[in-house]
């Protein structure tokens, strides 16, 4: 039978404390527990003394009474840290703390009170430290021990003994950790502990899945072949959520792996993104085991900036506890099924799968490299539109390429077949019409053909080069694109350049005298005999008008945003605050100067020899249904 629970008080000798220890020893008789003092002389020591030590090592609490400054009581407390015992700190209102106690919660009494007020007060104290203590002892014993050992082992001068001190200093070091309710480890120590705990898993848990780490977390070793067989074999009820850096790791087969399993051994798996979760802290690799143990992985970036696991945190306690529950809520709070979010990703056309996979990166190269373009003349950043621009158009919201897919395809087609090779794409909001030329050559000619992608803002090069490096992956060798960033106004090209010139619904994002300008120098540039094939929206009016939102219709902008998101579009839910935030700036910041007529259309490409347009309604962004022209022109 274990013993009664050992306090052991630290006082001075000075019989105007013996009140306070006769107080406490009432207090610990009541609940059973034995309250005990040294009976030591009052002179300073110099090398704690056996008696005191084996006290000290015992106790399950320490109480020390601190008023009088002895020499005796601060040494004795000093090894009562060391060892990792709690120690609850007494002290008269007026009395003077030495300074390197300040740091420490000291409880102040007023001797003067009536003893029985007093025991009240100190009861509540004692009470809250005697079980703060016993919940940790079995943790604190073997430190408590090791310590004994080293001070019987420096009392000896040989090599040997010499190293066993080092050996047991560092463990006492680390296992000083263990007795404030923390573990910190290596990266391979975690998978061993980590194991362990799914071994002995009684209710279940919550974790995290940061994908970059994939490196340390793989879809079938040990670690997570435990955990599957935790809530396999045991039924212990397990939720995983994979938090994703963006939408392209939807497609990643390492991901898709994983779900499978841990959906198959029982688990719930959820997939939320890092941009969507509102508190920032809360995108940590961690798990939360029982209610009652906190898992952190530890991780650091290597010069590839690349991360790694460094360690792990392993913790009871209570405030880091608390911290990670409430993280959970945020992460849940965002996440979806990871089965259903797969699933309606997998339903997608190829055109939706790719802007899925780059609108991200587009948003990351905007927010990088947008400082201006035609849209703010300079002025300012264009970021609004190019962050904005492919979740918009995955909500057929803007104006695309992919409305007049089948005009380009059939121009494209015809310019190819007549040996049309060097091509410019004359300003664009992102790879879409690079992407319409690609279906559109042959595929004996894509290695033949040039494609020169010119803009004022280096973010649609960049996801350019994005779709470029798609295309080599899916098909095993890249298009020969080049990305020149100049104004499509001055391109500083030499006279007729290019077989063939594109854009789509371009000419509207400059005034009337920039028209004219634009077209002129498309004329310049291209060679005789060569094409231009585009989009122009139309106004229906006697000039160019300049067309702007007004509140009602950015209001009715951003309903139709959420109303495709909820209704059409669940996998973009995960950041629809995000999306929609974006939605209100393009609203909000976007001009147009429609084309007033055909007949503007045909004094605007006056220079060119033969001329088709083709006219055509598409869904329109602010006005319903908008009427577009579709332009071939022949350069003489």
């Amino acid at each position: 039978m274990p013993g009664k629970p050992l306090v052991f008080v630290v006082m001075s000798f000075d019989d105007k404390y013996y009140p306070i220890f006769a107080l406490i020893q009432a207090i610990a008789g009541t609940r059973g527990v034995e309250a005990v003092r040294a009976d030591e002389a009052k002179n300073v020591i110099r090398k704690i003394r056996p008696g005191i030590f084996s006290k000290i090592r015992d106790a399950d609490l320490i109480i020390a009474e601190i008023s009088s400054g002895s020499p005796n009581v601060l040494y004795e407390i000093g090894w009562a840290h060391a060892m990792g015992k709690l120690t609850l700190l007494l002290a008269e209102k007026d009395a003077d703390i030495p300074f390197d106690i300040n740091d420490y919660l000291v409880v102040k009494y007023d001797p003067s009170t009536p003893p029985a007020v007093l025991r009240r007060y100190l009861e509540t104290e004692f009470d809250k430290h005697l079980n703060m203590a016993l919940q940790s002892v079995n943790l604190r014993q073997p430190l408590v021990e090791i310590l004994g050992s080293l001070d019987e082992v420096t009392s000896q001068d040989d090599l040997f003994t010499h190293l066993l001190g080092w050996s047991i200093e560092r463990f006492a070091e680390e296992a000083k950790l263990w007795t404030g309710d923390t573990i910190h480890v290596g990266a391979a120590e975690a998978i061993d502990k980590g194991i362990r705990i799914f071994q002995l898993l009684k209710r279940g848990g919550f974790a995290t899945y940061l994908v970059p780490l994939n490196a340390f977390w793989t879809t079938d070793n040990q670690y997570l072949q435990e955990c599957r067989v935790a809530a396999r074999m045991r039924g212990v009820k397990i939720q995983r959520v994979f938090v994703l850096p963006n939408y392209e790791a939807l497609f990643s087969t390492s991901l898709r792996d994983h779900v499978e399993r841990d959906e198959h051994a029982g688990l719930r798996t959820f997939i939320a993104f890092v941009d969507s979760i509102p508190e920032k802290d809360a995108v940590q690799d961690f798990g939360l085991w029982d209610e009652e143990l906190l898992c952190l992985i530890e991780v650091g970036m290597l010069p590839s900036e690349d991360t790694t696991v460094k360690g792990c945190l392993f913790t009871r306690e209570k405030f880091a506890l608390e911290k990670a529950r409430l993280w959970k809520e945020h992460i849940l709070s965002v996440s979806q099924p990871a089965p259903d979010m797969l699933k309606a990703v997998d339903a997608l056309d190829d055109e939706t799968k790719l802007l899925v996979c780059s609108a991200d990166s587009m948003r990351r190269y905007a927010g990088e490299y947008c400082r201006g373009s035609y849209l703010t003349r300079g002025e300012s950043s264009c970021e609004w539109y190019h962050s904005s621009w492919q979740y918009l158009r995955m909500l057929g919201l803007v104006s695309t390429p992919d409305w007049h897919a089948n005009f380009y395809a059939h121009s494209f087609e015809e310019a190819f077949s007549a040996r049309l090779r060097d091509v410019l794409v004359s300003g664009t909001a992102d790879y879409a019409i690079v992407h319409h030329l690609a279906k559109a050559i042959p595929k004996h000619l894509l290695q033949s053909v040039i494609i020169t992608v010119l803009d004022a803002c280096p973010t649609p090069l960049h996801i350019c080069r994005w779709y470029n490096r798609y295309y080599e992956d899916r098909f095993g060798f890249h298009l020969n694109l080049r990305y020149v960033q100049r104004d499509a106004l001055e391109t500083g090209f030499q006279d007729e350049t290019f077989d063939l010139i594109t854009s789509d619904a371009f000419i509207t994002r400059f005034e009337e005298s920039e028209q004219k300008q634009l077209i002129a120098e498309w004329h310049r540039i291209l060679k005789s005999g060569g094409k231009v094939i585009t989009t122009a929206r139309l106004s229906h009016g006697t000039k160019v008008r300049k067309i702007m939102a007004t509140q009602s219709g950015i209001d009715d902008f951003i309903t139709r945003a959420r109303k495709h998101i909820e209704g059409k579009k669940p996998w973009l839910r995960p950041l629809a605050n995000t999306i929609i935030d974006l939605a209100r700036g393009y609203a909000r910041n976007i001009v147009s100067y429609a084309l007033p007529s055909e007949e503007y259309v045909r004094g605007l490409f006056e220079q060119f020899d033969n001329l088709f347009i083709e006219r055509g309604l598409t869904e329109g962004e602010f006005e319903g249904s908008t009427e577009y022209c579709r332009i071939v022109a022949v350069k003489k």
